[in-house]
């Protein structure tokens, strides 16, 4: 039978390994926690890269607005828009209006933001969105979105909500639903 003898060196082999094993340990643990850290970092710095936005509705209106001879059942939406990604953003507004027809069944029509009804209004201090919103990064605006309501949505039509569309140039949506709309005069 052979006997194994464990002598000094062995022992000091034995403790150095352990240490080193240990140390290698240790700065393992750190390098996960540091790639953890930059994984977080990087994936906080792609989000804010990517287009993002939001929209707060403040009020909306119902005016019958003139020019000259002409009349126009016009709609007023008080917005603010918020960009909350690093880069420019274009978001292109629309509405959408579910109403009920005369056989009670839910119908709806989408109209486009149309600047070019401010002629309509009397109270030209309204500050209204271009066509198409231009956003900078990270900034909000707070403008009008104007709309004609179309002649077939009379006194046989009820209107049950409107809802606001905001689309960007890589297909990202936001709605804005605005139930109660004021009628208002606008007397020129």
């Amino acid at each position: 039978m052979i006997l194994l003898e464990i002598t000094k060196s062995d022992n000091t082999l034995a403790i150095i390994s352990l240490i080193v094993a240990g140390v290698a340990a240790l700065i393992a643990f750190r390098s996960s926690n540091i790639s953890k850290t930059t994984l977080g970092f990087t994936k906080r710095q792609y989000l804010d890269r990517q287009p993002a936005f939001d929209a707060y509705y403040i009020d909306g209106f119902r005016i019958i607005g003139k020019r000259g001879d002409s009349f126009k059942k016009l709609l007023l939406f008080h917005l603010t828009v918020r960009n909350k990604s690093e880069f420019r953003n274009t978001l292109k507004p629309d509405l959408e209006i579910e109403y009920l027809r005369e056989d009670d069944s839910i119908a709806r029509f989408i109209t486009d933001h149309q600047p070019t009804l401010e002629d309509y209004l009397k109270n030209k201090e309204l500050t209204l969105f271009p066509m198409d919103i231009e956003i900078d990064a990270k900034t909000a605006i707070t403008k009008w979105l104007i709309f004609e309501q179309p002649d077939f949505l009379n006194k046989s039509h009820r209107i049950e909500k409107f809802s606001i569309r905001l689309t960007d140039l890589i297909g990202n949506k936001s709605f804005i639903e605005a139930v109660i709309i004021k009628d208002i005069e606008n007397e020129n």
